[in-house]
């Protein structure tokens, strides 16, 4: 294996490792939301909760008001200042 090689590797190694602390962050985000009877988490303005289908009345309340003090931003800028993006995010 070269140097470069080598190099790549451990950046790649170091990269993997945060996205992992990453994902696994948004797993407790996860399971605490269905500890709490939320059953969507969602940042996108334009879409209503009814348009999930899984959500109805009271559900569709609770779920309003809770993703309404939800502060996604500080994950979507560092995102954005990535340059990552994903169509399938929807935010």
């Amino acid at each position: 294996m070269s140097d470069l090689e080598k190099q790549f590797d451990d950046i790649s190694d170091e990269l993997n490792a945060k996205i992992k602390e990453a994902a696994d962050a948004l797993k407790q985000v996860n399971e605490l939301a269905k500890k709490h009877g939320l059953k969507v988490l969602h940042c996108n303005p334009y879409l209503g909760l009814s348009d999930y289908g899984v959500i109805d009345g009271d559900d569709r309340t609770l779920h309003s008001e809770v993703i309404d003090r939800l502060d996604f931003y500080p994950l979507l800028r560092e995102m954005d200042n990535a340059g990552w993006n994903s169509s399938s995010f929807d935010c």
